[in-house]
C-alpha cells in the first residue's frame, strides 16, 4: 500500500513540474506513476516548452483584442483601421524604422 502511495506521490510532483515548464499535466502524470522517481527526474530535466509566434501581432486600440500587425479591420470588433494606426503599430512593433528615411 505504502509503494501505491510513493509512486502517486510522484505522478503528481512529475505533473507539477512537467506543467510549469509548459507540458501536458496529465501526461507526466501517467509518466510519473509508471516510471516512479525516473519519471520525477525527467520531468525536472525536460526543457520548458517554448512558444513560437508566427507573425507578429498587436493590440487594436479599440478594443485591445491581438491583431495581426498587418490587419486593416479588427477581426473582433469590426473596426477599420485608420492608416495613421496601421503606421504607428509598424513604428511602435519595429523601433520607428518604417517612415525613417536617410540624410543625403
Amino acid at each position: 500500500m505504502e509503494i501505491l502511495i510513493i509512486w502517486l506521490f510522484f505522478g503528481i510532483i512529475s505533473a507539477v513540474v512537467a506543467s510549469t515548464k509548459g507540458r501536458s499535466a496529465f501526461g507526466w502524470f501517467v509518466i510519473g506513476i509508471l516510471f516512479g522517481p525516473l519519471g520525477f527526474i525527467l520531468a525536472l530535466v525536460i526543457q520548458e516548452k517554448k512558444v513560437v509566434q508566427s507573425e507578429p501581432m498587436r493590440k487594436c486600440p479599440y478594443c485591445a483584442e491581438l491583431i495581426k500587425l498587418e490587419a486593416l479591420k479588427c477581426h473582433y470588433c469590426g473596426t477599420e483601421l485608420s492608416e495613421e494606426d496601421i503606421t504607428k503599430a509598424y513604428n511602435d512593433y519595429f523601433g520607428g524604422i518604417i517612415g525613417k528615411r536617410k540624410a543625403g
